[in-house]
């Protein structure tokens, strides 16, 4: 299983394999949870995955600053759950990311507002 690995490793796994490489593409368990509907949120705080220990593949995450309009694309509450809780993100672009010599016009994920309102409660109740 490559679940958890970095794109990198993958990379380099794929590129030592030789002969024929089969994917299994796998849809969600219960896909009438995740919702397609597109919305847009300005950024209330700054988010850079590689330093979010929830995120489940630091690499596919969307680095954003506070202010940032971000066009939501899909969305599930249940998500992923970690130690009996339930954490969900949510996929999104950033608006206004143009500049193709970057990541920055492609879609990632971003911690759902439902995750990012526990994270912040928890921080009040430790400090």
């Amino acid at each position: 299983s490559i679940t958890g690995h970095t794109l990198d490793f993958v990379c380099t796994l794929i590129s030592n394999i030789n002969g024929l490489i089969k994917f299994l593409l796998a849809p969600p368990l219960n896909i009438n949870n995740i919702s397609y509907h597109t919305f847009y949120v300005r950024a209330l705080y700054s988010y850079d995955p590689y330093n979010d220990p929830l995120i489940p593949c630091k690499d596919i995450g969307l680095t954003f600053q506070r202010g940032d309009i971000l066009r939501i694309v899909a969305y599930d509450e249940n998500f992923f759950n970690k130690n009996d809780t339930y954490i969900s993100w949510w996929q999104a672009y950033r608006e206004n990311s143009y500049d193709i010599q970057t990541d920055l016009c492609l879609a990632g994920l971003i911690p759902s507002d439902n995750l990012q309102q526990k994270r912040t409660n928890l921080l009040k109740v430790i400090s």
